[in-house]
């Protein structure tokens, strides 16, 4: 059986070389006919903290229509995501609609036709992508020209959304310092009971509260604050003290974000309690504590 195998073989040689020769020329007809155009724009979500930071953003969720109200888009905990480009205009508009808001972002591009071969037909090119229209914090064409790579890879345009970290609180958190013989006090967080903590405006932050911290925001209309605790000592005395601060007001701006207002360089001005240490002279949403305070 194998003899007359081969015999068959050698005898149709000529046949078998042709046949192969055809299916290649097939399979490197059927690969040219693949390109690297696509008509869906690649659009990615980036949070800005500071000046450098620019780091992927997550949105809960996030739903897309066109603008005469045709849905094109659906996901939760998206951070990038494809809209489909018009095959027959050069404008798009979009209402991207977030958990609390809706935005606008409408894009421009060209197009043009290429002949891929005869039997491949004509395919439609996207490049120039412009933004004409925006409601976000920030947006940026990253890359003008759709492709398939750009998709997979990066993104053609980023949206910006500005995560300034800074806060208008003053972190204040009490400690107890314990004696210790012949060695460096023991310190506890201690909790205390305060009848009232109040500022020099009239606010009330405490009252007949058991605290072991307090978030105070400061006069944003001043460079300094104080503020005035009272609390009940266990034999029935009222101790109360007193914390004036002072601190620097700036405006800092990021790129591609709004201003916002810096507090910063605290400091005290006069205080009553047995002592206190600055942990964080910035206030920044990211510190646990500015200021520890010991009784």
């Amino acid at each position: 059986m194998k003899h007359n195998t081969f015999l068959w073989a050698k005898n149709h040689f000529l046949l078998i070389s042709l046949l192969s020769l055809f299916v290649l020329a097939a399979c490197e007809d059927q690969a040219s006919c693949v390109n690297d155009n696509t008509s869906e724009v690649s659009i990615a979500f980036y949070k800005i903290t500071d000046a450098v930071q620019r780091t992927q953003e997550t949105v809960p969720f996030l739903e897309v229509t066109t603008a005469d109200g045709r849905f094109v888009y659906s996901g939760e905990n998206v951070n990038k995501f494809k809209l489909p480009l018009d095959p027959t205009g050069k404008q798009v508009r979009f209402l991207i609609i977030q958990d609390t808001a809706t935005d606008v972002l409408e894009l421009t591009y060209n197009r043009e036709q290429q002949v891929i071969s005869a039997e491949c037909g004509v395919d439609q090119r996207y490049y120039d992508l412009d933004i004409t229209q925006q409601s976000f914090d920030s947006v940026e064409v990253v890359e003008s020209e759709i492709t398939k790579a750009t998709n997979a890879q990066g993104s053609n345009v980023a949206i910006y959304f500005c995560q300034y970290d800074l806060d208008d609180t003053v972190k204040l958190n009490f400690y107890q310092r314990i004696p210790r013989l012949n060695n460096p006090p023991t310190i506890r967080a201690d909790t205390l009971v305060f009848t009232s903590v109040t500022d020099d405006r009239g606010n009330v932050w405490a009252a007949s509260d058991t605290v072991s911290s307090l978030r105070i925001p400061i006069n944003p209309e001043a460079s300094q604050t104080a503020l005035f605790f009272a609390r009940q000592l266990a034999d029935g005395t009222l101790e109360q003290d007193t914390l004036e601060l002072r601190y620097r007001t700036t405006t800092v701006q990021l790129a591609r974000c709004l201003p916002q207002t810096r507090y910063d360089q605290l400091d005290t001005l006069r205080y009553t309690f047995d002592s206190l240490a600055f942990s964080n002279i910035i206030l920044d949403q990211n510190n646990a504590e500015n200021i520890s305070i010991f009784y």
